[in-house]
């Protein structure tokens, strides 16, 4: 027993620098830790700081910075400037953005206000802000001046940028958009009021390629309000879409003179009309002046308003004075009204070398005043609209012709045709019968009248009518008596003509043999008798057709 047990072998224990397999999870956790932090702070981007008017509710450590959807930084530190006049917020980002942090970049918060014309912000509503990075071109900066609305137009669009300018009010503003023929090509980056502070200046952006339908002659208006105007059909409403009606728009269109003119230049300038109207019947070549003296009151006649010929806008109204002539005591109201020679349609009239429209055009004008051309005042629409000048051919026009001695050639007036000047024809109408010596001529009808009753009443006039009265009674008796009397008479002569008729037969036939040559006198008897009967059928007749004739007697065939 002893023996076995001295065979056994004993267990020693050793001390090693290793401290066992058990220990490799946690040191190799540990060195991928140690890996990503170094390659993190390797990747670390460049921080930066960008000034806003307000935090507009960003937040440290949750904001992120985005560049088409994909998170590029995140907002580190928001804190007030010294002065309390904005806030700064830190942006770490990422390494892969930091070659476009130039001086052209731009930031913006996504969610700071509401903008109808940008319904993405609503979803900013339940999600919270962020801010947007729009990469730009410039040497590179690490401080930037944030924006509060976000740019029309992105840094890397194609296109061209044009300037408008709007007389009185635009109600286009950043972000409206601009169309062709319905079509959104181009979009307004911003609006400033004007020097003169009459106006507004917009820069407007129209992406490529349709930046290459803009031309020298290319018409831009208004597009963004309800349009109500009166046409042949009746009245006719426009109505934009609803952005278009909340933030306002622009379209334009080239006319087709236009056509041919050069393409529009980076930053050139175009007017901006009110309408589509108003567009269309801008001026496209020279005007000239001519003068008009009308007659009555033309201080509503608006400058700028329609001159029209057989419904055509030839020209506008340039300027409507008031004169009064101290050596006649007159008081004048002349209008000058500018016309355009390419609107005229001056057919077989060559345009002048020299461009002097003059010549031509008054000699034109004086043809048609000489065939009754007349200038007056109207309203378009009839009764309720703005007063317009109407150049129109007068039926019977008093001659006249076209005065060239003044300072511009004048064309003769008529008087206005419309409501006016019915209610001062009227009004002259009734100063003319108040001028009428009615009560004069109210007392000579009571007296014409009280004779006639005087003379209706008087007995002599009683006593004639009775006289009348029974001379007719007798004269209808009479011709009753007549009447039944005539048919028997008329029957009585017949008969004896016919008798008278038959004798003469009867003996012309006796004095066949040689009886007529024993009396000769006989058959020259025998004529008169046969030309009786005829007489007594004749008078038959007549009385016949004409019972009266037993009354009044044959009438005098001579007169």
């Amino acid at each position: 027993m002893s023996d076995t047990s001295e065979r056994r072998s004993a267990a020693l224990p050793r001390r090693s620098r290793w401290p066992g397999w058990i220990w490799a999870v946690p040191l190799a956790a540990l060195g991928i830790v140690v890996w990503l932090g170094v390659r993190s702070f390797i990747a670390r981007g460049p921080e930066i700081d960008v000034s806003f008017e307000s935090s507009a509710g960003i937040r440290a450590g949750i904001t992120e910075v985005r560049y088409k959807g994909i998170a590029v930084g995140k907002v580190e530190d928001v804190e007030l400037s010294p002065d309390l006049g904005h806030v700064t917020a830190t942006l770490r980002m990422d390494s892969s953005v930091e070659k476009h942090l130039n001086r052209g970049t731009r930031f913006w918060i996504v969610g700071a206000s509401f903008s109808p014309a940008d319904f993405a912000a609503l979803k900013t509503i339940i999600a919270g802000p962020y801010i947007e990075m729009d990469p730009g071109s410039g040497p590179p900066t690490r401080h930037f001046a944030g924006l509060m609305h976000p740019p029309a137009v992105p840094n890397s669009a194609a296109g061209t940028r044009f300037t408008l300018e709007a007389e009185g009010s635009a109600t286009a503003e950043a972000g409206s958009p601009i169309s062709y023929l319905g079509l959104r090509v181009g979009t307004v980056e911003a609006r400033r009021l004007l020097k003169d502070g009459k106006g507004f200046e917009l820069d407007a952006f129209i992406a490529a390629p349709y930046d290459k339908l803009v031309h020298a002659g290319t018409r831009f208006w208004n597009a963004g309000g309800v349009a109500l105007q009166v046409t042949g059909q009746g009245f006719e409403a426009k109505l934009p879409s609803l952005g278009a009606l909340l933030s306002g728009a622009i379209a334009f269109a080239t006319p087709e003179a236009a056509a041919a003119t050069p393409l529009g230049r980076a930053g050139e300038r175009f007017p901006l009309y009110p309408d589509k109207r108003a567009a269309e019947d801008a001026p496209s070549g020279p005007r000239l002046p001519y003068l008009v003296a009308f007659g009555g009151a033309v201080g509503d006649l608006a400058l700028g308003a329609p001159v029209k010929l057989r419904g055509f806008r030839i020209g506008e109204v340039s300027a409507v004075s008031l004169v009064f002539d101290s050596k006649s005591g007159a008081l004048e109201t002349p209008a000058v009204i500018e016309i355009e020679p390419d609107r005229l349609g001056l057919a077989g009239t060559a345009p002048p070398s020299d461009g002097s429209w003059r010549p031509v055009l008054d000699r034109a004008l004086s043809e048609m005043i000489a065939n009754g051309l007349r200038a007056r005042l109207d309203r378009d629409p009839p009764l309720i609209g703005g007063r317009i000048v109407t150049l129109a051919f007068v039926p019977d026009a008093p001659p006249a012709a076209l005065a060239t001695g003044g300072r511009y050639p004048e064309i003769p007036a008529v008087p206005s045709g419309d409501i006016g000047a019915l209610t001062a024809s009227a009004g002259e109408i009734a100063r003319r019968i108040a001028g009428l010596p009615l009560p004069e001529i109210a007392q000579g009808l009571h007296d014409i009248v009280g004779r006639l009753d005087r003379l209706a009443a008087s007995p002599a006039v009683t006593a004639s009518l009775q006289h009348l009265d029974r001379t007719l009674a007798s004269l209808d008796h009479v011709t009753h008596e007549a009447n039944g009397k005539i048919g028997p008479l008329i029957a009585s002569l017949r008969r004896t003509a016919d008798a008278a008729q038959s004798a003469a037969a009867a003996a012309n036939n006796l004095m066949g043999g040689g009886f007529a040559e024993q009396n000769r006198d006989l058959p020259a008897a025998l004529h008169e008798l046969a030309t009786a009967a005829r007489s007594v059928r004749s008078l038959a007749n007549y009385l016949d057709r004409h019972p009266e004739a037993l009354l009044q007697g044959k009438p005098d065939s001579s007169q």
